[in-house]
């Protein structure tokens, strides 16, 4: 890695003005920390929305955007100066419409390297053509998955060079017990966003769960078996988490992961997928997920069609295989805390943008 530090490897930097306990800005903070090793050469960023810190995003007054247009001023001209550099970015960008709309100059100007978090065309519907617009100005894109990749190919993306991450890292600092064997489901996420919630704790159930994350609808707790864990901080959850097995689930049903978010998750790694491996618990996971290709691949836990198939697991899985499965995921854990997948991500598409 050390070949390509100050050799016109730029990074495009997001200046952010206040941490935030979602794991959105943890997978950001992760991708900038493994950029960070390639290069010290950086491109700011400081238009994020500023009401983040100003009246906690309420009444947007003269000050907000006073000082949103001044950062969308700082930022436009940062960009324009970069020319001929290998940028390494977020995609989507955190930029606002202004800009978004306006800097496809730096794209062209570059050799644009993107790292895809999320595609909101596939994942609410929105228009196709503006994600492929912008993706397709970039040399190289890093995807999450095949699936991924044949579905934005399909749509019309021509990148000349697309590297698949296979899954996203969870960077963790502080040692990781072993976690325990018990029949109980951990699921960590936005509570109040997951509408499937309400209706699986209602299922007839032989295990446990236990719930980590903001939004936690409170009619949730006149159920048996549910625990609300608090809203954790995403480096330190993994350390938090003491075991059961990790639950992978999106969408409003019980009995599959349809409606958009759902169906995102056939093309879509969920950050939290690699939350419950650099955790150390197995995994459930939606039979039709991408990822469930790595569940079946390195046998790290279940795929099932509908939540009810959990009560057959809880009772078949005895300790021995919880800890096999366990064991099945230690390599996965060590590479994803540490930063490797990306990596290796990065190191290929460098090295074609080298050629």
């Amino acid at each position: 890695m050390s070949s390509y530090k100050n050799q016109g490897v730029f990074i495009v930097k997001t200046i952010y003005k206040v941490k935030a306990y979602h794991a959105g800005n943890k997978a950001r903070a992760d991708v900038d920390s493994v950029f960070d090793q390639f290069s010290h050469n950086y491109i700011h960023n400081y238009s994020v929305d500023n009401n983040l810190y100003l009246n906690n995003g309420n009444n947007k007054n003269i000050k907000y955007y006073l000082i949103r247009s001044i950062n969308a001023v700082r930022t436009f001209f940062e960009f324009r100066k970069c020319k001929n550099k290998v940028l390494l970015m977020h995609y989507p960008p955190l930029f606002p419409a202004v800009l978004g709309d306006n800097i496809s100059f730096l794209y062209k100007n570059n050799e644009t390297v993107f790292l895809v978090h999320d595609v909101d065309s596939i994942r609410y519907g929105t228009d196709e053509k503006k994600d492929i617009d912008v993706l397709n100005l970039a040399k190289v894109v890093i995807i999450h998955n095949e699936m991924m990749a044949k579905k934005l190919v399909q749509l019309g993306m021509t990148v000349p060079y697309i590297v698949n991450i296979h899954l996203f890292d969870y960077l963790v600092e502080s040692r990781i017990e072993e976690k325990k064997y018990k029949k109980a489901i951990v699921f960590a996420g936005n509570l109040g966003k997951s509408v499937f919630l309400r209706d699986w704790i209602a299922l007839e159930r032989n295990y446990d769960i236990d719930l980590y994350g903001m939004d936690f609808p409170a009619e949730c707790t006149q159920f048996d078996k549910v625990h609300y864990k608090g809203q954790e901080p995403p480096d330190t959850l993994p350390l938090k988490i003491d075991g059961g097995l990790g639950l992978v689930w999106d969408g409003p049903q019980t009995d599959t992961c349809g409606g958009m978010l759902g169906n995102y998750m056939r093309y879509n790694n969920p950050h939290k997928f690699s939350l419950y491996i650099a955790s150390g618990i197995p995994v459930i996971v939606w039979n039709d997920a991408a990822i469930a290709s790595i569940v079946k691949q390195y046998k790290i836990g279940y795929c099932i069609n509908d939540l009810r198939e959990i009560n057959q697991i809880m009772d078949q899985i005895s300790e021995k295989e919880y800890h096999t499965l366990q064991l099945n995921e230690k390599n996965l854990q060590q590479k994803v805390i540490h930063g490797g997948f990306l990596k290796d991500a990065v190191v290929k598409a460098l090295a074609y943008v080298r050629e």
